[in-house]
């Protein structure tokens, strides 16, 4: 059975093929959804984990779409009104 993502949730799991600082701590997938047009839009996300010069741990994070997601859904088409009264 493969993994279903709810929609406006993501998630991180570590990077085994990390070789450098550089590369993500954890890497993970999201879907989000637009609140206005319900068109939903996949995301790669990258994590690093870091460290302050007090010593405290904090992750910096990424966001990046995918360059081809496929099961992007079009927006629902909006009547305007584009007459100006006068």
């Amino acid at each position: 059975m493969a993994y279903d993502r709810a929609i406006n949730t993501g998630s991180l799991w570590k990077n085994d093929k990390k070789v450098s600082d550089k590369h993500p701590s954890a890497r993970g997938e999201m879907l989000l959804a637009c609140p206005h047009c319900s068109a939903t839009n996949e995301f790669f996300l990258s994590a690093w984990t870091n460290t302050t010069q007090k010593g405290d741990k904090y992750q910096s994070i990424k966001i990046d779409p995918k360059p081809d997601a496929t099961e992007s859904q079009s927006p629902k088409s909006v009547e305007l009104d584009d007459e100006i009264p006068f």
